[in-house]
This record gives structure tokens, sequence and C-alpha cells, in this order.
């Protein structure tokens, strides 16, 4: 029996060298997920500018610098409500692409809380794996964030939290391997920890070179989580850039060493 989850979404934070080919790959890779898997007519348009951090959506504002979509799902046979956003930008020689899909946590008429779901609808925001690395490619690779309300009345939601523990680490297993489609094999659980007062999930190894796959559950039960992750958005984009380039020179010095090591032993013989 599946649990039922809040306003579940999912955010991929992708790079790319601004050097590697293709340059374009991030929005093109956007707009053939939203447009194949969404059915959005939407187009996800560029415009270079100079700078350090440019935001690089062509029909940008002042107070928005991100295309929005909206889009159905189906789910047990009922349609469900999706609404998307995709922000492109530049921080200095990298692209990044933060791509959220999500179920809306109010109704159309933005006053009436969206029903909870199943988790199993964390497959619908990941169709045919779309959003994992295999599929997108990007040369500096991604992390993905998952984050659910648990809305359901359990006596360790939420002052009882540190006595259940193990309840909460299910259910972001459950998510986790909800969204990641069946034939692809879940990473492997790394350390947990709390962010804004909440339970938050890290999956994957880092010293894993061939398939890395990062992915963060982050179970929010306080109101705090949700408000302040909205409000330091631009400031995880850069964390997770500046994680993702770290990462991927240690991977590439990994594989420099080893092929270094291998041409001295042939060498020895």
């Amino acid at each position: 029996m599946t649990s039922k989850v809040y306003a579940p979404n999912v955010h991929l934070f992708a790079f790319h060298l601004k050097t590697s080919q293709p340059t374009t790959l991030l929005w093109d890779k956007c707009n053939e997920i939203i447009s194949q898997k969404f059915l959005v007519t939407k187009q996800l348009e560029i415009e270079e500018q100079s700078g350090y951090r440019v935001d690089l959506l062509k029909d940008k504002t002042t107070d928005d610098v991100a295309l929005h979509f909206g889009s159905k799902v189906t789910l047990n046979n009922t349609s469900l409500a999706v609404t998307g956003v995709a922000t492109p930008l530049r921080i200095q020689d990298t692209y990044a692409l933060a791509l959220n899909l999500r179920r809306p946590e109010l109704e159309e008429n933005q006053t009436q809380a969206t029903q909870t779901v199943s988790s199993s609808f964390l497959e619908q925001l990941n169709q045919a794996g779309c959003l994992m690395p295999e599929e997108i490619g990007s040369s500096l690779g991604q992390t993905l964030l998952l984050t659910v309300w648990d809305r359901e009345q359990k006596p360790w939601v939420p002052s009882n939290l540190l006595q259940h523990p193990q309840e909460i680490r299910k259910l972001a297993d459950e998510c986790l391997r909800a969204f990641i489609p069946a034939q692809m094999p879940c990473p492997h659980f790394n350390q947990k920890g709390k962010l804004f007062g909440s339970p938050i999930f890290e999956y994957g190894v880092r010293s894993q070179q061939e398939k890395y796959c990062h992915i963060l559950v982050w179970i929010f039960l306080e109101q705090e989580a949700s408000e302040n992750f909205i409000d330091c958005y631009d400031n995880f984009i850069n964390l997770f850039c500046y994680r993702n380039k770290v990462i991927s020179a240690y991977q590439f010095n990994r594989q420099v060493y080893q092929e270094i090591k291998d041409n001295y032993q042939k060498n020895e013989q």
C-alpha cells in the first residue's frame, strides 16, 4: 500500500559547461521534456547576455525570469493538474537549468487545497525516466530534489518525529522508488539530516564515476521549510552548481589517475 502525500514536487538542477557541445543541450532537453511528456506548446527561448550570473529567458521581466506552464497527467484514471517552471541561466562559464514539475498546492480557484495523492504520482513527473542523468546528459551532471508534504494524520508528524525516524526514512525510500522507473536501479542511500527543520535524505555515492545519480528527498513537516526553500531558491541553484563542478573535477581527476596508472604498469612490463 502506497502512502499519501501532498503537493509532490521534483526539481531538476542540471549544469553544462558553456564550451561543451552541444551548447544548447539543456534548453533542447527542457523543450523536449515539456513538449513530448507534458504536451506543452510553449518553448523555452534563450537570449545570451554578458555578466557573471545572467538570467537567460528571452521574454523575462524584472519580476519573472522563468517559463511557466501547465499540463495534466492521469493517475488511476483520474486527470490531475501539473504545473511547471523552467529557469535558464548562466553562472560564469556554466549553463544551468532549474526545472520544477509539481502537483500544485491549490486548485485552480486558488482557494481550495488540492487533495493528497499516492506517492506513485511522482512517476508521472519522470515519465520514461526523462529527468534521469542518462537522459539529460549534461557535462557537469545534475541534482534531483524531490519534495513532498506528509499530511496523513500519524502520531509521529510532526511533534514525535524524533521518536519515529524510521517512518520518515521509509516514506523517503518509497518516494524515491516511485520516482525512478521500475527498470532502473535506485541510487544507494548516503546520508540523512535536517534542513530548515524538516528531514532530508541523500541518495547516490559521490565516488561512483559511472551512472552517478544524486537525488535528495525532502519531507516537509513544517511550513517554514517550504517557505525558506522558495526564498533561497537562487542560492540552491548556486550551491548545486558549485557542488557538481567540484564532483565533476574529482571524477575527471580519478579517471586521469587511472589512465596514468594503467600506462605506467604497461611500461613496467
